[in-house]
């Protein structure tokens, strides 16, 4: 019996499982068990989480693996030697590995970030943000003032939903280094951000940093300071530090992600595979992409079953896709 072992409960690994047990059902490849092994019961629609929380955010992964006949392992994953994947409840050994472990939000080295931050990386992240809003009055002379920090995807999708979230009496500012909100998306895209945040009367403070973080307040590196008891912060992303026991440290970028190839081979290790926003991928012979990183493969499962479909006869196929596109709101009823 071989036996293909997924680490991550996210889309990447979910996508993975089920890709594997399609094409292990349409090859009849009854010698073959697949895993899938997370510290979480649920995938988390993370994409929505700048959205007002809701329990559909959160899916069970059990019913969907007993359906698909996929094992589920939930524990925590530790470390990966060789083909083992150590975990809280013990040590795995299979004959191939995905590695799906996902990233996290990197809440920036700034006094008070992480003791009065707020960040919507997560469910519970997003549900502590939710409850600290629903104490907030945004009806008064002086209304509760927002500040999100990071004018990236995430911040963008949160600030402009909060318009909606709040309505239109509470003060909402944005705040990034970048001389223009959304640069870092493009020239094409950075027109439509900033007539999204001028229709919502969205404040910015462009071209400045945070300097602290208090309970009360923030004060940005030009001297300003906004007083404020929320200030939420999106500011970039970390692939999962398990990227360090696949690969050796001049073949991982400093964000943590992992050089593949594009069969998504981890380097010099041809039975383990890494995808999502562990690591990125060639789009096209010009551009990479990865999951949350950036814009996301248009057929996620397609790529997924193409590993599936190496790992498991032994054929290696091309995971480069040529076409990809990236939507993300921006307000009300706009997106881009």
């Amino acid at each position: 019996m071989k036996r293909i072992g997924i680490v991550g409960g996210g889309f990447a690994g979910t996508w993975a499982a089920m890709s594997a047990a399609a094409t292990r059902e349409q090859q009849n490849a009854d010698d073959i068990d697949i895993t899938l092994v997370s510290a979480s019961e649920s995938l988390c629609i993370r994409p929505r989480l700048y959205e007002a929380i809701s329990e559909d955010m959160q899916v069970p992964l059990r019913p969907l693996l007993d359906e698909i006949k996929v094992g589920f392992v939930h524990a925590r994953v530790d470390s990966i030697s060789g083909m083992a994947v150590h975990t809280s409840e013990g040590a795995l050994e299979f004959d191939k590995i995905i590695l799906c472990a996902g990233s996290r939000m990197v809440m920036p080295d700034i006094d008070g970030a992480s003791e009065v931050g707020f960040s919507i990386d997560t469910y519970q992240d997003a549900e502590r943000l939710e409850a600290h809003l629903n104490t907030l009055d945004f009806e008064t002379v002086q209304p509760a003032c927002v500040v999100v920090v990071g004018a990236s995807f995430t911040g963008i999708e949160l600030v402009t939903g909060l318009r909606k979230r709040l309505g239109d009496a509470a003060r909402l500012i944005l705040v990034d280094r970048s001389e223009e909100p959304g640069q870092i998306l493009g020239p094409n895209v950075t027109p439509h951000v900033k007539n999204a945040l001028r229709d919502l009367n969205i404040e910015t403070q462009l071209k400045v940093g945070v300097d602290t973080v208090d309970p009360s307040g923030i004060k940005l590196t030009n001297g300003k300071r906004i007083e404020t008891s929320t200030v939420v912060f999106a500011t970039g992303l970390a692939a999962s530090k398990l990227s360090r026991d696949i690969a050796s440290a001049h073949q991982i970028e400093a964000d943590g992600r992992i050089e593949v190839d594009a069969m998504l081979r981890a380097p010099g290790r041809p039975n383990l595979f890494a995808a999502g926003d562990i690591a990125p991928n060639q789009a096209s012979e010009r551009r990479r992409i990865s999951g949350a990183f950036g814009p996301s493969p248009p057929c996620p499962n397609v790529v997924a079953g193409k590993k599936s479909r190496s790992r498991q006869r032994g054929a290696q196929s091309d995971t480069r896709c040529g076409l990809f596109m990236r939507m993300y709101s921006t307000g009300r009823s706009s997106s881009v």
